[in-house]
């Protein structure tokens, strides 16, 4: 609306001097504005003659009848020179680079510009921005996403901001400016794109406190068990039925290992499991983290080996999308992170490799610990006996127990439907911890 009614008073102060008399080039920039393609084009010259505001209007008439590249070529020229409409010729080459993922181009276009008026500058400096932010430049993009002032295009802004505020390891400072991304989202007008920021918000909040509190060396124990609650409040509000909700999931399982909660952790990466079975593999490898961590080396070995078959086709882990996340733009939001690029693909590869690396240790760890898990399955009768004298005592306390757990750490992230199967694994992780003790 605004470039419509910017366009018509440009237009309108052209075509006065003619008002009873309608030269072909003031006819050609009235059938422009009238988004008279093919007449436009007809009328408007196409020589060296022609004004920029002729010359303008020709390139948007050639551009909406299909000559893109022909288009792209008289507005670069126009945005590279100085006068009239190189803001608004600027706006167009920016816009369709952005939309093809050329950021080289769209930072070369902005730097030989000197225009300084702009038709939507907030869009213009968004795109500016996260091109830049993408090459690697991050001065010349804080420049760009800090002069977004507001519209559907600051929430965007600010996530970038952060993201580069966190690279520089200022995690506290990645939180406040997250903070002020929250408070925007109300410029935004797509109510459910707003929700989905929200929930992206929240993510990025929970995985940045999850990492404050792994990566710091000055935490007490209390102080770090304090950080990893309040990841995993953050993260528990993002809801099933989120494009956030398997990753939430994930990230409230790595928070609950690092708590010792290995019922919760489990819980946490099947559920996620279910929810996005396409990176199911990531679930799998998660957990095998759990059983290792914890000493069930078979089950460890077990949850790599099924990761490692598909290991090839993983996609940016948790771990690698904090070393180098990309915010997304208006058009990817919906549909979840942007391709790799060449250097996440190498770390990708190293990672599979890792992983192999991974599973052999553990099955070596597994020969070594036979002798033990022989002379404790020795026991296992003897226990089994004790445990039915104790069976009564134990339903009883049982139920008191994970009603609790049911309501303080379960009932909140969890549907009720999934209730039951997490109640089984708090039933058998009860029962092995009696065994193995």
């Amino acid at each position: 609306m605004v470039r419509r009614v910017t366009a018509l008073f440009i237009a309108l102060a052209a075509l006065a001097p003619c008002a009873f008399g309608l030269s072909p080039q003031k006819e050609g920039l009235s059938a422009a504005l009238g988004e008279r393609w093919e007449d436009a084009l007809r009328l408007l010259p196409s020589d060296e003659k022609a004004g920029r505001a002729e010359t303008y209007f020709r390139a948007l008439a050639l551009q909406n009848t299909g000559m893109v590249p022909e288009s792209m070529k008289i507005f670069s020229s126009l945005a590279s020179t100085k006068g009239s409409f190189n803001g608004p010729a600027l706006e167009r080459v920016v816009a369709y680079e952005f939309e093809r993922g050329n950021y080289q181009k769209v930072a070369d276009a902005f730097k030989a510009s000197q225009a300084q008026k702009f038709l939507d500058p907030d869009s213009m400096n968004y795109r500016v921005g996260q091109s830049f932010l993408l090459l690697s430049q991050p001065a010349e993009a804080k420049k760009a996403l800090e002069a977004v002032k507001g519209g559907k295009y600051l929430p965007y802004a600010l996530i970038s901001q952060a993201q580069m505020t966190y690279a520089a390891g200022d995690y506290s400072g990645s939180i406040q400016v997250l903070d002020k991304a929250m408070d925007s989202l109300g410029s935004h007008p797509d109510r459910a794109l707003r929700k989905a920021l929200a929930d992206e918000i929240r993510l990025r909040r929970g995985r940045i406190i999850y990492q404050a509190a792994v990566t710091s060396d000055s935490m007490t124990k209390d102080q770090r068990e304090k950080l990893l609650k309040l990841a995993v409040s953050q993260l528990s509000l993002i809801k099933d039925g989120s494009p956030h909700y398997a990753e939430a999931l994930r990230s409230t399982g790595w928070c609950s290992l690092e708590m010792g909660d290995k019922v919760r952790a489990l819980a946490s990466f099947e559920t996620a499991m279910a929810a996005d079975p396409e990176n199911a593999h990531e679930d799998q490898w998660a957990m095998g983290r759990v059983f290792e961590r914890n000493e069930y080396f078979e089950e460890a070995a077990d949850s790599y080996a099924t990761a490692r078959l598909t290991a090839e086709e993983w996609s940016i882990t948790w771990e690698g999308a904090l070393a180098g996340e990309i915010a997304p733009s208006p058009l990817s939001m919906s549909g979840g992170w942007s391709s790799l690029l060449d250097s996440q693909a190498s770390v990708l590869q190293k990672r599979a490799d890792s992983l192999g690396e991974d599973f052999t240790l553990v099955a070596e760890a597994v020969k070594l610990r036979k002798s033990r898990l022989d002379a404790v399955e020795k026991g296992l009768n003897e226990a089994e006996k004790r445990l039915d004298a104790m069976d009564a005592e134990l339903v009883k306390m049982d139920g008191e127990l994970y009603q609790y757990l049911d309501l303080i750490q379960v009932g909140s992230l969890f549907p009720k439907e999934e209730r039951p199967r997490i109640e089984g694994l708090m039933a058998r992780q009860e029962k092995l911890m009696k065994v193995m003790g």
